[in-house]
């Protein structure tokens, strides 16, 4: 578990996760660019939102 782009970076696979479930798998790049269009800006953390998520 990290919230470090340098861990994510040597990592084989990542999981985002939002309120004990995770939400998206990938490869670390995709997931790096994922949790930027999704979790950054979330303005209501820990209640995801599944409808409005991007890709």
């Amino acid at each position: 578990i990290t919230h470090s782009e340098t861990g994510i970076e040597i990592a084989n696979g990542v999981s985002v996760m939002c309120a004990g479930k995770i939400i998206n798998t990938g490869a670390p790049e995709e997931m790096c660019q994922w949790f930027k269009n999704n979790c950054r800006t979330c303005d209501h953390i820990g209640e995801p939102a599944y409808g409005e998520l991007k890709k």
